[in-house]
C-alpha cells in the first residue's frame, strides 16, 4: 500500500520538488542563523577569563563538596552563601567537573543556553508564521547585543531567559486546547526560573495568566480551577530551595548573603527580589545592599548618568553601565538603547497592525495569543526596568530580547500579508522600515565615529527597500514582477536594519576580557586596554602562598571585609577565605565578640583590610570588626607578604563602569591602603617551606 508521504510526489512532481527545495532552503537558513549565534557567543570565549569573580569563586566552592553545592556557598568553608539561588550555577559546576575549572568551563553553559534560546525563538515563531518568519525571529535573537553580552559571561540571566522561553512555549501549547497538564508544566518552569534569579522570573506571570484566561477554549470555572492548580505548582516549585535553606539549622549552613535576617525567603522577596524590581531604597536604619555586578574598582557606588546623553561632546564618559535615571524613556538612553531597541519600532508597528486589522474573537486566536504573551512580556519587564530606581545594567535587557525577536518575526509576516486584508501592505511596510531606520540613526548618534558609516548604510538600504516595496504596489507590473520587487524590498530593508545590532554584538567578541559587568557597546573598542591580568593574579598568588606557609590548624586562611578581596584567592587556589561582611561588607554575620572568639580559639589568624571605600558601603560606614583588628592585631610589613611591585601604574587607567578585573586585582592586593594583620598566634608550628 502506498504511504501518504509519497502520494504528493507521485501525483504532483512539481509541487513535491518545490517543497523539497523550500525545505532545503529553510534548513540552510536555520544552520546559518545558528552558526551566527554560535560564533558570536563562542568565538574567543576563553579570553573573558573568569568573568564575574563573585560567581566564579562560588562555583569553585560549590564544586568542592555536596554541602556547598546544595547551599550555593560562596567560599569553600561554607561560611557565606550567594545572593542568588543555585540552579544556574549548578550547571556551571557540572561544566567544571567535566572540563576542569577554567574561565571557558564557567562561560560554556551560558553560551550554550544562549544558542538554544535562538533555536527556541525560531521554533516558537515558525509555529505561527512559518519558516521565514521564524528565521527572521531567530536571527534577530542571535544578534541582539544584550543577549550576546550576557551569553558570553558567567551570570545567571541566560539560564533564566531559556527557562522562561520554554515556559512560554509550553503555555501556548496549554492554551490551544485548555490542557491543564501543560499549564502546570509552564508554571513549574516559572518556579524553576524563580530558583535561578528569584522574583525576576515572576514578571512573565501577568501575560501568562491573561493568555490562558482569554485564549483557552474552556468554561470559566474550568479555567479558574486550572489557574488555581497552576498557582499551587508555581508556589511549591518556587519555594522548594528557599524553604530547604531556611528549615536547615543556621549553624549547619552558610549565612544567606546580602540579607540582614539570614533568610533565603527574605532574600527572595526583599533585597534581591521585590526591592530590586521596584527600587533599591533600604529600610530605615539599615545599610544599603550592593548588587553583585557593582564595580569593585571604584572608590564608591557609581551614580547613574543622565537619561539622555547624545550628540557631539557627550562621548564615552556618558556611558555609566547602570542604566541612567528612571523614567519612561529609560530603555532608549545612552546606556541601554543600543543593547535592545534597534528593531522595537518595527515590532511595535507590526503588533499594532495585528491588533487593529486581524479580527478578534473569544477565545483569542493563536496570533492574538502570541501578541498578548510576547507583547505583555516585553511591556511588563520594560516598565519595571524603566521605573525602578535600582541600577539597571544593560545585560538585564536580555530578558526582553526573546519577546522582541518573536514580535519582529510576527510583525514581518503580518505586514507582508496585510495587502490581502486592507490593500496597503507596501506603504505600511515601507513606513515600518523607514521609521525603524530613523530610530536606529538617532540611537547611533551617540557614537559619532560609528554613526558616520552606519547611518548611510542603514538609510540607503531601508530607503531602497521602501522604494521597491512601493513599486511593488503598482498596477503596471505583472504578478511575478510585483512579488519579486516586494521580496527584494523586504529582504533589503530588513538586512539594512540588522547592520547596527550586528555591529554592537561584535564589540564583546572583538574586545573580550574579564569584566564584572558584561556589555555590548562600541565603548569597549574605544577603551579596550591590553592589560596583562597575569600580574594581578600573581599578586593574589603571592599573598596566598605567604598565608599558606604560615597556616596551622586554622579553619580560615584569611578574613576580609567583603567578597571582593576574597574572590580572587578562592578562584586561584580554593583557599578558605572568610568574607565576614558578606558581599559589600554590611551584612551582620558576625559580631566583634564572635570574631574575637574565633581568633582566640585558633579558627582565624590573618585579616586583610583596606581603608578604601567599597561598593555599596556608605561613606560613613563603620566596620567594627576592622576597628578591632587594627587595635588588637599586628600589622605585617608589606615587604613580607607582598614583596613584588606592580610593573604598571594602574592609576593611569580611567575608571570603568563595567568593572575591569585586571586592574582591580592590583588595587585589591597592591593598593596603598591594603594592609595585612596578624590577629592571633598560629594554631600549630609554622609549616616548612615547600
Amino acid at each position: 500500500m502506498m504511504s501518504t508521504s509519497t502520494v504528493p510526489e507521485d501525483l504532483d512532481p512539481i509541487s513535491a520538488a518545490t517543497a523539497r527545495r523550500r525545505c532545503w532552503i529553510t534548513r540552510t537558513g536555520l544552520l546559518v542563523v545558528l552558526l551566527i549565534a554560535v560564533v558570536l557567543r563562542f568565538w574567543n570565549l576563553e579570553a573573558n577569563e573568569f568573568g564575574n569573580l563573585y560567581y566564579a569563586a562560588a562555583v569553585r566552592s560549590m564544586a568542592a563538596s555536596w554541602h556547598n553545592f546544595l547551599y550555593a556557598s560562596f567560599d569553600p568553608a561554607g561560611f557565606l552563601s550567594l545572593d542568588k539561588p543555585p540552579v544556574a550555577f549548578w550547571l556551571q559546576v557540572l561544566s567544571v567537573k567535566v572540563l576542569g575549572y577554567s574561565g571557558f568551563a564557567l562561560h560554556l553553559p551560558q553560551a550554550l543556553e544562549g544558542s538554544i534560546a535562538v533555536l527556541m525563538v525560531y521554533l516558537v515563531a515558525r509555529r505561527l508564521v512559518g519558516d521565514w518568519g521564524g528565521l527572521l525571529a531567530g536571527l534577530v535573537m542571535a544578534v541582539t547585543p544584550a543577549s550576546v553580552a550576557i551569553d558570553r559571561s558567567n551570570l545567571p540571566d541566560s539560564c533564566l531567559l531559556l527557562v522562561l522561553l520554554v515556559a512560554g512555549a509550553v503555555l501556548l501549547r496549554a492554551t490551544e486546547r485548555a490542557r491543564w497538564g501543560w499549564l502546570l508544566a509552564a508554571t513549574a518552569m516559572v518556579g524553576l526560573g524563580f530558583n535561578v534569579k528569584l522574583t525576576a522570573a515572576y514578571l512573565v506571570l501577568p501575560s501568562f495568566y491573561l493568555v490562558y484566561w482569554l485564549g483557552a477554549p474552556a468554561a470559566r470555572g474550568t479555567r479558574v480551577a486550572h489557574l488555581a492548580a497552576a498557582t499551587v505548582v508555581l508556589v511549591v516549585m518556587s519555594l522548594s530551595w528557599p524553604l530547604f535553606v531556611d528549615l536547615s539549622p543556621a549553624d549547619a549552613r552558610p549565612y544567606v548573603g546580602d540579607t540582614r535576617t539570614n533568610s533565603a525567603l527574605g532574600l527572595a522577596f526583599h533585597l534581591q527580589g521585590l526591592q530590586r524590581m521596584v527600587g533599591n531604597r533600604p529600610p530605615p536604619g539599615s545599610a544599603p545592599s550592593s548588587p553583585p555586578e557593582a564595580d569593585p574598582t571604584q572608590p564608591g557606588p557609581r551614580m547613574p548618568g543622565p537619561p539622555f546623553a547624545r550628540g557631539p561632546g557627550t562621548g564615552e564618559e556618558a556611558f555609566t553601565g547602570h542604566g541612567g535615571h528612571p523614567g519612561p524613556l529609560r530603555l532608549a538612553n545612552r546606556d541601554l538603547g543600543g543593547h535592545i531597541t534597534w528593531l522595537v519600532p518595527f515590532a511595535t508597528i507590526g503588533a499594532a497592525c495585528i491588533v487593529s486589522v486581524l479580527p478578534r474573537s473569544r477565545p483569542l486566536s493563536p496570533m492574538h495569543q502570541n501578541v498578548l504573551l510576547w507583547g505583555g512580556w516585553f511591556v511588563t519587564y520594560g516598565v519595571a526596568f524603566s521605573l525602578s530606581d535600582s541600577p539597571i545594567h544593560p545585560y538585564y535587557l536580555t530578558l526582553i530580547a526573546a519577546p522582541a525577536a518573536v514580535l519582529t518575526g510576527l510583525a514581518a509576516k503580518v505586514l507582508w500579508d496585510t495587502r490581502e486584508l486592507s490593500g496597503n501592505r507596501s506603504s505600511l511596510l515601507a513606513l515600518a522600515l523607514l521609521a525603524t531606520a530613523g530610530w536606529q540613526i538617532w540611537t547611533a548618534a551617540s557614537y559619532p565615529a560609528w554613526g558616520r558609516w552606519l547611518a548611510p548604510m542603514v538609510l540607503s538600504g531601508t530607503g531602497l527597500g521602501a522604494v521597491l516595496l512601493l513599486m511593488s504596489g503598482g498596477r503596471c507590473w505583472s504578478p511575478t514582477t510585483t512579488r519579486h520587487l516586494g521580496v527584494a524590498g523586504m529582504v533589503l530593508g530588513l538586512a539594512a536594519l540588522l547592520f547596527c545590532p550586528v555591529a554592537w554584538s561584535a564589540t564583546p567578541v572583538l574586545a573580550p576580557g574579564g569584566r564584572m559587568v558584561p556589555v555590548a557597546d562600541p565603548v569597549l573598542l574605544e577603551r579596550h586596554f591590553t592589560f596583562d591580568s597575569a600580574e594581578g593574579w600573581r599578586a593574589a598568588r603571592v599573598l596566598a602562598a605567604y598565608l599558606d606557609h604560615r597556616r596551622g590548624k586554622e579553619r580560615y586562611l584569611l578574613a576580609v571585609p567583603d567578597i571582593h578581596a576574597a574572590s580572587p584567592l578562592i578562584i586561584d587556589s580554593g583557599a578558605r577565605v572568610m568574607a565576614y561582611g558578606g558581599f559589600s561588607g554590611t551584612d551582620p554575620i558576625l559580631s566583634v565578640t564572635q570574631f574575637s572568639e574565633m581568633v582566640r580559639e585558633g579558627e582565624l589568624r590573618f585579616a586583610l583590610l583596606s581603608s578604601e571605600p567599597r561598593p555599596g558601603r556608605p561613606v560613613d560606614h563603620h566596620d567594627a570588626i576592622a576597628a578591632w583588628v587594627r587595635e588588637h592585631g599586628r600589622e605585617v610589613p608589606r615587604a613580607e607578604w607582598m614583596p613584588i611591585e606592580p610593573r604598571r601604574n594602574d592609576g593611569r587607567l580611567p575608571p570603568s563602569p563595567w568593572g575591569e578585573v585586571a586592574p582591580m586585582l592590583l588595587r585589591l592586593y597592591q593598593g596603598p591602603s591594603c594592609r595585612l594583620y596578624e590577629c592571633g598566634p598560629a594554631g600549630t608550628a609554622t609549616r616548612a617551606a615547600p
